[in-house]
This record gives C-alpha cells, structure tokens and sequence, in this order.
C-alpha cells in the first residue's frame, strides 16, 4: 500500500467513517495501516488486474456492510522510466531512441493495465455497491451521494517526462478518461 492509500485509509477512519477497506496486492502493508484502526480499516489481499480478485473483494465488502459511500482508486505502477540515460549532458538521438526501443513493450504496457485499466475495471466492479450507497439510509439521513475518487499524478502534465512515458501515459488516460465522463453531467 502506498503513502497516499495509507494516508487516505488513516484520514478516512480519524474522521468518522464507520468502515474503510483497503486493497492491495500484498498482505503486510495492508495490515499495517489497519492497525492504525483495526475496529475501522478492513485490509482485503486484491490484485486490481484481475477480474476474479476485485469480485471477491466486492463480494467481502458486500457481505460485510451492503454499500459503499466512495471508492478511491490509488493504484500505481511507474512502468519503464527515463532515469538510465545519461544525466551528466544532454543525451543524443540515437541514445534517446535506443533507451527507448530497449525497453520491452510488455514494461510499458503494464503502467497501462494497472494505471487506466484496472482502474477502470474498479470501477466497474464497484458500481452496485456506490448505487446501494446512494441508496442507503446514510444517504438519506444526511445526503452523502456515492463517489468514485482517481488518484492521478501532476506527471500526466509534465513536459519532462522522468517517470517516463508510460506512466505519465497512462495517468493522462485515466484523467481524461474520466475528465470526459463527468463533464458530461
């Protein structure tokens, strides 16, 4: 889990929400932020690139407590980054361009898959339980509407692309993504 799921998990559970579930690819990172709230923050193991994983993950929180209120999706992988030319001058050209080619694109692809797909494959996974949360009597009571929160990155902007392409990349793609999405409304 990363700084930014931690701090968003610790700030949700200091603040009042009655439940905070937090996924992640590897078990120990996870439970070390619910420690910080184990009554609150539910740690569940989940690989976001995989359909099979996030339905067991939606099915837990499910049983657990019917609805969810907001999904944050903090995923991140920095895929290849421009960090092996060289830093001392300028590169040229043809270094540019053979860094680059040497890359191989499986590398490149995968900043993709976990950046914008399985982003968006969240939430897919998610829209039943953010609707059950419009629907919820939280909702009613105090008129919390469910939302679905991007973690994007300042290097989708950059002109400098030092994380490299693929990540700022696909962080551009999941901004605008969703950009055209909601501006629709």
């Amino acid at each position: 889990m990363s700084r930014i799921g931690a701090m968003f998990a610790k700030t949700l559970a200091t603040n009042h929400a009655s439940k905070v579930y937090i996924l992640g690819r590897r078990a120990s990172p996870l439970e070390t932020v619910a420690s910080h709230a184990p009554e609150i923050i539910v740690p569940i193991q989940c690989d976001i690139t995989s359909k099979d994983s996030l339905s067991a993950a939606v099915s837990r929180v499910e049983k657990d407590s019917g609805f969810v209120n907001c999904v944050i999706a903090n995923s991140g992988a920095t895929g290849p980054d421009m960090y092996g030319l060289p830093k001392d001058r300028k590169p040229n050209l043809e270094e540019v361009q053979k860094y680059l080619w040497d890359t191989p694109m499986a590398d490149f692809t995968q900043a993709f898959e976990v950046n914008a797909t399985a982003c968006f494959y969240t939430l897919v996974a998610f829209l039943g339980l953010l609707e059950k949360g419009n629907e919820s009597e939280v909702a009613r009571n105090i008129g919390v509407k469910s939302q679905f929160i991007v973690t994007g990155s300042i290097g989708a902007m950059s002109r400098r692309p030092g994380m490299g392409f693929a990540y700022a990349g696909s962080k551009m793609a999941v901004g605008y993504g969703y950009l055209l999405e909601y501006s629709k409304s």
